[in-house]
């Protein structure tokens, strides 16, 4: 897991084991969202039942990308388990760009722009020491970040 806000927001490429997941919970994880492109891909997530994790499962459509709507519903659950003392965690093994989409998409929500985003996941990137493997989002996944944040700047 890699943190993006250091004690309530991170990432994970997965797939998930039951020793990550015993080191999400000491890091205080409570909360798990899980992207994935079919919703039966989720049942071997079952056993973090386990432990106590608040787990979310959506279906992402890899072929068509995701919307606006999506995004805005998505980032409202991370943004209330965050307020809530929830910290999160979003996992999408089947595609790295996808977890990154919506890292950045929640940092949107959030109040930064689309060019400071993807600046700061450059960054992390390329680090000497310590980098951190951030996946940047397709040009497709960057053109709906894009409409997100516009839709977001005009809807305060």
């Amino acid at each position: 897991m890699f943190w993006i806000i250091w004690g309530n927001f991170g990432f994970s490429y997965g797939p998930i084991d039951r020793a990550e997941a015993m080191n999400w919970r000491s890091h205080g994880i409570k909360s798990i969202l899980l992207l994935t492109s079919r919703k039966e891909n989720a049942k071997k997530y079952n056993c973090l039942k386990l432990f106590r994790f608040k787990l979310r499962v959506e279906e992402v459509p890899y072929s068509t990308a995701f919307n606006v709507e999506m995004l805005k519903v998505i980032c409202t659950w991370i943004h209330d388990n965050i307020d809530n003392f929830r910290p999160v965690v979003v996992v999408c093994e089947e595609d790295p760009t996808i977890v990154s989409s919506f890292l950045a998409a929640y940092l949107l929500f959030r109040g930064a722009s689309l060019a400071a985003v993807l600046t700061f996941f450059h960054r992390k990137r390329s680090r000497k020491l310590f980098p951190i493997p951030i996946v940047l989002p397709t040009r497709d996944q960057i053109d709906i970040l894009r409409e997100f944040e516009e839709e977001i700047f005009w809807s305060e």
